[in-house]
């Protein structure tokens, strides 16, 4: 048994948490350490933010996450969107990446995890049609195309992302 990037991880977690209510999101972080948190439902002008500045963590920089304290903002907001551009433009792609991705066997056929890097790097391109440096171009330029309007009701789609810090936990309900 293994465990699968973090990116993985968290990027599904938001998407599913978020296609239910973009109002309450939840964080994960290491032990003892505090998740970088915001209780902003609205996340694409933050997506588009990241891109427009160039500051967009890359797919091959989310690969290096070992832990979920190592995660950013930043990281949460884009790791969501990814998956969102996934699951709309290429779900049978990204259901077949996944798949493979529970299946990095070693030579005895146990799931080992063994050379996971390039077991991801490997079935991303079979699954997604796409390297790396490929696919952040085509999520960006998808991105830019379906990001751009109204967020839900009540939010400025303007306003900065808002961290907790200090101010307690997010509202629930």
């Amino acid at each position: 048994s293994y465990d699968t990037p973090v990116w993985l991880h968290e990027g599904l977690a938001h998407f599913f948490e978020r296609e239910v209510d973009e109002r309450n999101n939840t964080f994960d972080s290491g032990e003892g350490g505090t998740a970088d948190m915001t209780s902003k439902a609205n996340w694409k002008p933050d997506v588009l933010r990241l891109i427009n500045s160039g500051e967009a963590p890359r797919m091959a920089e989310l690969l290096q996450l070992k832990s979920y304290a190592e995660l950013k903002l930043p990281d949460h907001f884009v790791t969501w969107s990814m998956f969102d551009y996934l699951v709309k433009t290429n779900p049978t792609g990204l259901a077949g990446f996944m798949q493979a991705m529970k299946n990095c066997l070693d030579s005895r056929g146990v799931p080992t995890g063994e050379n996971l890097p390039e077991w991801h790097r490997a079935k991303f391109k079979e699954h997604l049609g796409m390297n790396y440096a490929e696919f952040d171009e085509a999520w960006r330029s998808w991105v830019l195309l379906n990001y751009r309007g109204p967020g839900p009701k009540g939010t400025d789609p303007s306003a900065p992302a808002t961290p907790f810090g200090g101010r307690g936990m997010p509202p629930v309900g």
